[in-house]
């Protein structure tokens, strides 16, 4: 494991966990509200999770994904202008 990682403790996790914003679902339609519901019971497996992840030097790569939406506030999507 890199010097730069140090493995997580619950309390870590669950700290930022708690201060979490509420947000849209992901791609997997899970929401916050739910999460929160299920907190409890994964969160050993969630720090378990991470902690090999720092162990080991891999990262999921079905977690890597992202879903990247343009937002166009205030102006109509067909009349903007795209440029480089």
């Amino acid at each position: 494991m890199p010097a730069y990682l140090k493995l997580v403790k619950l309390s870590e996790v669950s700290e930022v966990f708690n201060n979490m914003e509420h947000g849209a679902a992901g791609s997997n339609l899970i929401t916050l509200k739910i999460f929160r519901g299920v907190y409890p019971v994964v969160c050993m497996g969630f720090v378990f999770l991470i902690n090999e992840c720092f162990k080991f030097g891999i990262f999921p790569y079905c977690l890597k994904k992202a879903h990247v939406k343009s937002l166009f506030k205030g102006v109509e999507s067909e009349n903007m202008e795209i440029t480089d």
